[in-house]
């Protein structure tokens, strides 16, 4: 993944490096989720119109979620911190 000069990344995943991101001329900013309604709607707006570029390895419907002997990895690959994208669900 490359980020833009003066751009900025942002992670739910791992600690951030302040002295590697402004070594690379960009800011990196921790995001602690809340489960609230209006935020994730916010959220699917940005996503919506491009402001934010999720990595997606895959994206699938919720029945075939239901079906997929893949889902289990996919959450076990997020709890230990593999970053080659997440499951998006349509």
């Amino acid at each position: 993944m490359q980020i833009a000069y003066n751009g900025v990344l942002a992670t739910t995943v791992q600690p951030i490096d302040e002295s590697a991101a402004s070594r690379a001329g960009i800011r990196a900013v921790q995001v602690i989720m809340r489960r609230d309604a209006a935020d994730l709607a916010e959220l699917a707006d940005l996503v919506k119109k491009g402001a934010v570029k999720p990595r997606l390895a895959q994206a699938m419907s919720l029945s075939e979620a239901k079906r997929s002997p893949g889902i289990e990895r996919e959450r076990e690959n997020t709890w230990e911190g593999h970053p080659e994208g997440r499951l998006g669900l349509e």
